[in-house]
C-alpha cells in the first residue's frame, strides 16, 4: 500500500520534502549531541532557524560542519 503525503492545499509532496525533513532532524540531533546544555542547544537551533528562513544555505553548511554536507 502506497501512502502519499499531502501538503498545503492537498497537493502531493515529493521526495525533496521528505529529504528536507530528514536533513532538518539530522541537523537538530547533531546540535543536541554536541551541546553542553539545553540553553546552548536552544540558541544554536534558533540561530539555524534564522539562517534557514533567510535561505543562507552556504552559511548553514559552514556552521554545521560535517552535518552541513546533508544540505
Amino acid at each position: 500500500m502506497k501512502v502519499e503525503v499531502l501538503g498545503e492545499g492537498g497537493f502531493p509532496m515529493g521526495g525533496s520534502y521528505q529529504q528536507g525533513w530528514d536533513d532538518c532532524l539530522d541537523a537538530v540531533l547533531s546540535i543536541l549531541q554536541k551541546a553542553k546544555d539545553v540553553n546552548e542547544a536552544m540558541k544554536k537551533i534558533e540561530n539555524l532557524q534564522v539562517l534557514v528562513k533567510a535561505k543562507k544555505f552556504e552559511q548553514i553548511r559552514t556552521e554545521l560542519g560535517v552535518v552541513g554536507e546533508l544540505f
